[in-house]
C-alpha cells in the first residue's frame, strides 16, 4: 500500500464533512453506499449533495446507489431535497433497518459513505459530523464496512412511508 493510500483526514464538524462528502461523490464511478442511523442537518440536506448525486447517476448510468437510512418519518420533513431526489431518481435504492433488529455492533452507530468499495467517509458521531475521511482508500476498514453494509442491505426493508408517497 502506498503512502497516499494511507491518508486519513480527521473530520470535525459539518463543513469539513460536507467538503469530504462532495469530493467523495464527485469521484464515484460504479458503487455508492450510504448508511447512517441519523441524518445530520447541513450534510445530507444541502442542495450540493442532491445535485452531486443527480450528476453522478446521470453521468454514470451503471452507478449503483444504495442507501440505508432511518425511517423516513424521522427525516423527511427536515430533508425534503433528499426525499425529492429519491422520488426523481429510480436508480437510488433506499431501505431502512427493521426496528426490531438487534444492533449488537458499534458500526450501527456510525455513519459512513463508501465510494467504489474503497474510498470512505466514516463518521463515528454522525449527528456532530465527527470522524475520518480516507480519500485514497480506506483499506481494510473500507472492506470491513462494505461487508457490514452488504449484510445490512440484506436485512433492510423498503420504507413503507415513502411507498405511500409513491417513492
Amino acid at each position: 500500500m502506498s503512502a497516499a493510500e494511507l491518508t486519513e483526514l480527521p473530520i470535525d464538524g459539518t463543513e469539513p464533512a460536507a467538503e469530504a462528502l462532495d469530493e467523495l461523490l464527485s469521484t464515484t464511478r460504479l458503487h455508492l453506499c450510504l448508511y447512517t442511523p441519523e441524518l445530520a442537518r447541513g450534510l445530507y440536506d444541502r442542495p450540493e449533495f442532491a445535485e452531486l448525486i443527480r450528476q453522478r447517476v446521470l453521468a454514470q448510468r451503471r452507478l449503483q446507489v444504495r442507501l440505508v437510512l432511518p425511517p423516513a418519518h424521522q427525516w423527511r420533513r427536515h430533508h425534503p431535497q433528499l426525499a425529492l431526489l429519491i422520488q426523481q431518481l429510480s436508480a437510488l435504492e433506499l431501505r431502512r433497518l427493521p426496528s426490531d433488529r438487534p444492533q449488537d455492533r458499534p458500526e450501527y452507530g456510525y455513519g459512513y459513505v463508501l465510494a467504489d468499495k474503497r474510498n470512505l467517509l466514516m463518521l463515528n458521531d454522525p449527528l456532530r459530523c465527527l470522524g475520518r475521511y480516507y480519500p485514497h482508500g480506506g483499506g481494510l476498514r473500507a472492506r470491513d464496512l462494505q461487508t457490514f453494509f452488504d449484510t445490512l442491505w440484506e436485512q433492510a426493508v423498503p420504507d413503507t412511508e415513502l411507498r405511500k408517497l409513491g417513492i
